[in-house]
């Protein structure tokens, strides 16, 4: 806890610091009839109620799960991070660098523009999002014995907690899209949409949650997160078509289409290369463990993007681009 909030206050430091570089000043101002804050505080009021909704559904399922078996609270909580991580680490970065684009755009009455960004998101989301489902799915039990089985995590703890991974796993891209796509409504100044659909989703969560605990365990409160997730992505989706006048479905889905095609070929490689080396990731060390799943990742990956390469994903090619200037920036 204390490393924590060690690390929150050297985050805020660095972010302080950076403004007075770019000419931040503190003066004392306080105006608390200021239209500006008065606005603020409006469109804030919603997004915090949505957010509470989340942490109610979270308790929720923690509640279920505390009537479980031993140890299904602790792999929903394993699970959950490394789902929270890696879709974190690709749909938050895109949503947080998205969001000022979207807010100029829509400042400047560019709807077009507007519709072409945030659909050009939603598919690098896809893109990035769909394979790494694919690789969870066939891999969830080696990558948590690898990361966790010690002590005492033992064997049945590896079992329950990659059981979670694999339904966590399946709402990935739609925990991806959902925070794009929340982005796309905040630029809008419409707070609103997202808190009621956060509501009405947790309701579908509650009710799946107690149907999918009496057949599956822990794991039917993990599947259930994925399904209310697809259910907030299509109703968000649906809400901002009416508001737009259309997104752009035929390109989404012709990505989607491509993504996942690619993503099952890429499994079903991965899953044949696993299956041959399993026997050996098992006997051998942690660190020959490490190395020998790191390269399967690896050759899945180049696999993957070797395939939606020659599917002529436009998305595809701007990301190859904007890797190899990168690379290019790095090594000059």
């Amino acid at each position: 806890m204390i490393a924590t909030l060690l690390g929150a206050l050297s985050q805020l430091l660095i972010l302080l610091f950076g403004a007075a570089k770019k000419g931040y000043r503190f003066e004392k101002i306080f105006v608390l009839n200021d239209p500006d804050l008065i606005k603020v505080a409006s469109l804030s009021v919603p997004v915090m109620m949505g957010t509470a909704v989340q942490q109610l559904n979270t308790t929720i399922d923690r509640m279920l799960a505390s009537s479980l078996p031993e140890g299904s609270i602790s792999a929903l909580n394993f699970a959950n991070r490394l789902n929270g991580f890696v879709y974190g680490l690709f749909s938050m970065s895109i949503s947080v660098v998205i969001y000022p684009l979207l807010s100029r755009l829509k400042a400047e009455e560019d709807l077009a523009g507007f519709k072409d960004m945030l659909v050009r998101s939603l598919n690098v989301i896809m893109l990035i999002i769909l394979p790494i489902t694919a690789g969870a799915l066939v891999l969830s039990f080696p990558i948590v014995s690898l990361l966790f089985e010690r002590g005492e995590f033992t064997r049945r703890a590896t079992v329950m907690t990659a059981s979670a991974l694999v339904y966590y796993s399946l709402g990935m891209v739609f925990y991806g899209a959902r925070d794009v796509l929340n982005r796309a409504f905040y630029s809008l100044q419409d707070t609103r949409t997202p808190m009621v659909n956060g509501m009405m989703t947790v309701a579908f969560n509650i009710a799946m949650n107690l149907i999918l605990v009496r057949q599956m365990g822990h794991s039917g409160l993990a599947l259930a997160t994925s399904l209310s997730a697809a259910l907030t992505t299509a109703l968000l989706i649906f809400n901002l078509r009416k508001k737009l006048g259309g997104l752009g479905g035929k390109r989404l889905a012709g990505v989607f289409a491509k993504s996942a095609l690619s993503s099952a070929a890429m499994g079903l490689l991965v899953l044949l290369l696993y299956r041959n080396l399993a026997g050996y990731i098992e006997s051998a060390g942690k660190l020959l463990s490490l190395v020998a799943l790191g390269l399967m990742i690896a050759f899945g990956a180049l696999f993957y993007f070797a395939l939606i390469y020659l599917l002529k994903v436009e998305e595809a090619r701007l990301l190859f681009s904007t890797f190899n200037n990168l690379m290019s920036s790095i090594f000059k």
